[in-house]
C-alpha cells in the first residue's frame, strides 16, 4: 500500500488536510484502498516537531506532505530519501527550503504586502499607523526577519506608515497583552500574517480586533474573517499539491517536479463587521470586490476553505 504522510501545524491546518484528502480522491488515491495516508498534527507544540517526523518516517512513507513552514523545515532536516512536497510555506528558497528532495507549491507573492497597505489606505481614512501581529517562532530569512514581516515593514515604508510589529509566542499567547501593545502604537488598522499561531488564535484576534474597533486585514481563506481578506486562498495551494503527490504515485521523480506558485487576485470584504465598528467600504472598493459577507452569511464563510 502506497504511505502518504503528512505533517502539519495543528488545528487550523486540518482544513488544508480536508482538502487534500479530496483533492486525492479527485485523483484516484483513495485511503484504505490503495493508499494509506498517515497525519498528524503538532497543535502549536513546535518542540514536538522531531520526534513527529521521527514517528512517520518510521512507517516508511513514499512521500512526505509538509503543510507549513515549520513542519517542512523539520522534514528536510530529518531526511534526505524521502520526497517531501510542502505547502502554506511563504517564501521556500528564503527560508531554506532548498534540499535536492523536496518540492511543493507556494501562494506567497512579494508584492502582496504593497497590495494589502494600498487596499488599507483606501479602506481607513487618514491611515498612518499599522500594527502587524506575527508569530515569535515562525522562521525567518535571510534579513533575520519572517517574509511576510520583512516585505510589509519595506512596504509600510514605501506608504509613508508607521509600521509595529507585534509578535505572538506560543499558542497560549496572552492577545490582550498584545492588543494593549498595538493601542499603545495608536495602530488603527491591524494585519494578520498567515502564520502559525495567528492562524490558531485567529478567531479571537479578530473579536478583539473589532471589540477595539480596529479594522483587520486577514489571511484568505480561513473561516474567521477580519474586515477585508485579499491575495490566494488555502485551497489554491493544496488542490496543486494534490497533483503533486498522484504524481509521485504515477511514478515522477522528485526532481521532476518543480517549485509551484500560486497567486489569485481576491478581495473579500466583511460587511457586518465593517459596520459594526463603524467602518464605511468605499463604492470603488466594492466594485471590485470578490465576495461579500454579511452577518448572516458570515457562518458560511468556512466553504472557502
Amino acid at each position: 500500500m502506497w504511505r502518504v504522510a503528512v505533517l502539519h501545524h495543528g488545528s487550523p491546518s486540518s482544513l488544508a488536510l480536508a482538502e487534500l484528502h479530496k483533492g486525492l480522491h479527485r485523483r484516484g488515491l483513495i485511503h484504505g484502498v490503495n493508499c494509506v495516508v498517515d497525519a498528524t498534527g503538532v497543535e502549536g507544540q513546535w518542540e514536538r516537531l522531531p520526534m513527529l517526523v521521527e514517528q512517520l518516517l518510521q512507517r516508511g512513507p513514499d512521500v512526505m506532505v509538509a503543510m507549513g513552514a515549520l513542519a517542512a523545515l523539520s522534514a528536510q532536516r530529518a531526511t534526505s530519501r524521502v520526497p517531501i512536497l510542502h505547502a502554506i510555506v511563504l517564501d521556500a528558497m528564503d527560508i531554506g527550503l532548498a534540499a535536492r528532495n523536496i518540492s511543493g507549491v507556494s501562494t506567497f507573492n512579494p508584492d502582496q504586502a504593497t497590495h494589502h497597505l494600498k487596499l488599507l489606505q483606501q479602506l481607513v481614512p487618514g491611515l498612518r499607523k499599522v500594527a502587524f501581529l506575527t508569530d515569535a517562532d515562525a522562521p525567518q530569512g535571510t534579513d533575520g526577519l519572517n517574509p511576510l514581516v520583512s516585505r510589509l515593514i519595506r512596504a509600510a515604508v514605501v506608504h509613508g506608515l508607521d509600521a509595529t510589529c507585534v509578535a505572538l509566542s506560543g499558542i497560549d499567547a496572552n492577545l490582550n497583552n498584545a492588543f494593549n501593545s498595538v493601542l499603545r502604537a495608536h495602530a488603527q488598522a491591524v494585519v494578520a500574517l498567515e502564520v502559525p499561531i495567528v492562524l490558531a488564535r485567529l478567531g479571537d484576534i479578530v473579536r478583539l480586533a473589532e471589540r477595539h474597533r480596529l479594522p483587520t486585514l486577514s489571511p484568505f481563506g480561513w473561516p474567521d474573517t477580519g474586515v477585508v481578506m485579499q491575495g490566494a486562498a488555502l485551497y489554491d495551494a493544496i488542490d496543486p499539491l494534490a497533483e503533486y503527490v498522484a504524481a509521485l504515485f504515477r511514478g515522477t521523480c522528485i526532481a521532476d517536479i518543480p517549485l509551484q506558485t500560486v497567486r489569485h487576485k481576491r478581495v473579500v470584504i466583511h460587511r457586518g463587521q465593517a459596520q459594526r465598528i463603524g467602518l464605511l467600504i468605499p463604492a470603488f472598493v466594492l466594485d471590485r470586490t470578490t465576495q461579500l459577507i454579511d452577518d448572516k452569511t458570515s457562518d458560511d464563510a468556512g466553504e472557502m476553505c
